[in-house]
């Protein structure tokens, strides 16, 4: 009878810290009263001195979560328990903020498979309280595609990586592209040992930083694009410091502060001038790596230190407010690529607009006539800087190393994947002619 009596009261306590986890938090204190009512609901005959001891012992008890938001009322009627605990919540592992912080990112995640996320934030939710749940509103769920182009064995892949990057083994993996048919096809023939050493989250996709074990380099792979994952238990995982730059080891921290896009390369210094109101995206994208030079003109020249090739993208997504000054080799990079896009909408907009060389305002002729005067020039600045390599192939021609290789090709002693339009009758000869006819030379 003892033995069931104590059994009892381990149950009680059990549902007593249940019901104060479901109902309360520090905003949502419940009253005594309120809780042995709700005891006695839950089928326990126990009274309102039993409950106090046992409050008094769990707010005590530095391991427990239950707290109280006094403890200053004295009751005069119980002289053992003179401390009075009123307005008693359960301190909750997570504040509603982390909680919303945590649902929404699983939310709006893009390549979480949408009856994965269902169940997340199914579990999500249950990790708050019932003042929670019942605030928060998880209708818009119904509102996001169910047919999103996802990866299902995604979570498959994060826990089979999890465990090779914890035991220290390769992993052999099929990696895939998106295709236009929403699905993944391999772009390896075969699957690829990887050397895997962490994985991050960045710009809302899950990255595997590693190395493939057919290269001596750093990289990353989308872990939504791999199928297949497999941990290859009797190989172990090649260490950071053979890798090529990586001699005295990596810190994972300076690592994603020079890749902000996940594009790999040594990192350099680049500085460029950037508008005031671009700052914060600056920020964003480099945090404490950047600073900042306040210039007279009212702009900020600003220094990071990161692969040149993230530096593009950044720059050519950014380009009303970021100028890259230096190095010289990589803003020449960048201004190329912005006038070959400045050309392509150039020549759309003249083509449709073909009746301002005929007709039309002044303005709209000259606008019309000058595009076509800065296409020319570049045109001709293009073949002018391939002259040279068109009077080598009219060397080669002629030469007898042709001859060689035409007869080579012919007996089949060439690669079959070698690509040949040097060696076809016409080929050198054809684009000869035509440079013939534009400069009327000799034919």
């Amino acid at each position: 009878m003892a033995e069931s009596n104590i059994n009892k009261k381990k149950y009680m306590v059990f549902d007593l810290v249940k019901i104060l986890r479901e109902h309360t938090d520090r905003l949502h204190p419940m009253k005594q009263k309120e809780l042995v009512d709700r005891l006695h609901e839950a089928g326990y005959s126990t009274d309102r001195s039993t409950v106090r001891r046992t409050i008094t012992d769990l707010v005590l008890d530095p391991e427990s979560r239950i707290r109280s938001v006094s403890n200053t009322a004295h009751d005069e009627k119980d002289s053992d328990y003179e401390t009075y605990y009123s307005g008693l919540y359960y301190d909750q592992e997570f504040s509603d903020a982390e909680l919303r912080w945590l649902i929404d990112g699983i939310l709006y995640s893009r390549n979480v498979p949408h009856e994965a996320r269902k169940d997340l934030l199914e579990k999500l939710c249950n990790l708050g309280n019932a003042h929670f749940r019942k605030n928060l509103n998880l209708n818009k769920i119904r509102r996001l595609a169910a047919d999103e182009p996802v990866n299902p064995e995604l979570f498959e892949n994060i826990d089979r990586v999890g465990r090779a990057i914890d035991s220290g083994k390769k992993i052999s993996v099929v990696y895939n592209s998106m295709g236009t048919d929403f699905t993944l096809h391999p772009r390896w023939n075969s699957a690829h040992l990887l050397n895997p050493y962490a994985m991050v989250i960045r710009n809302g996709f899950y990255y595997l930083i590693c190395n493939n074990d057919h290269h001596t380099t750093l990289t990353v792979y989308r872990m939504d694009r791999m199928t297949d994952v497999q941990i290859e238990e009797k190989l172990p995982v090649r260490p950071v410091r053979e890798l090529d730059g990586f001699h005295e080891g990596w810190n994972l921290q300076e690592f994603m502060e020079h890749n902000a896009n996940m594009a790999f390369g040594d990192p350099e210094r680049i500085t460029f001038d950037c508008a005031e109101k671009g700052v914060p995206i600056v920020i964003d994208a480099f945090g404490k790596g950047a600073s900042f030079q306040a210039k007279k003109d009212g702009q900020y020249e600003c220094t990071v230190r990161v692969p040149a090739f993230d530096m593009k993208l950044f720059a050519l997504q950014h380009s009303e407010f970021v100028r890259v000054t230096s190095p010289a080799e990589l803003a020449d990079e960048i201004r190329g690529e912005l006038q070959a896009a400045l050309d392509k909408y150039s020549e759309e907009s003249s083509n449709g607009n073909k009746a301002a060389g005929s007709g039309g305002t002044a303005a709209e002729r000259v606008q019309y006539y000058e595009a076509k005067l800065d296409r020319a020039l570049k045109a001709l600045d293009a073949f002018e800087q391939v002259l040279p390599e068109v009077e080598e192939l009219d060397r080669y021609y002629a030469s007898p190393e042709w001859k060689e290789d035409f007869a080579a090709d012919e007996a089949g002693q060439l690669p079959k994947d070698l690509k040949r339009g040097v060696l076809s009758e016409d080929g050198i000869y054809n684009l000869l002619e035509r440079v013939r006819e534009i400069t009327g030379g000799p034919r």
